[in-house]
């Protein structure tokens, strides 16, 4: 799988479906673009770890592993977007369906630098 290319695809439609629910007021379309911006998250996270030499059937199946070897092979400024995501996106918009905009806009615009610097590294 190109784990960058499905990141990529699914920030799309997080921010398509984000920018839709924001617009009319259907707060479960915000709890899906939530949903898909923590996942393109996630795929870009399992991209860094092939990257570093990870094989794709040990990649994590939990929050818990990606953390684990985000540590150690993420910076601490790629940690801190995870967790801000993680926190915002998955947590709060998707499992709390506490949706402020303006928070989640952020946290989207770190994904997209998130995304790129493990594009390039």
């Amino acid at each position: 799988m190109d784990y960058i290319k499905e990141a990529k695809r699914y920030y799309e439609i997080a921010l398509k479906e984000l920018k839709e629910a924001s617009e009319n007021g259907k707060i479960e379309l915000a709890v899906n673009g939530c949903d898909k911006g923590w996942l393109s998250t996630v795929l870009a996270t399992n991209a860094l770890f092939i990257k570093k030499g990870e094989p794709e059937e040990k990649l994590p199946e939990t929050h818990r592993g990606r953390r684990y070897l985000l540590t150690k092979y993420g910076t601490k400024e790629l940690r801190t977007v995870f967790y801000k995501a993680r926190d915002v996106l998955h947590i709060d918009g998707f499992y709390d369906r506490l949706i402020d905009y303006k928070v989640i806009s952020e946290t989207m615009e770190d994904i997209k630098e998130y995304i790129d610097k493990i594009e390039k590294s």
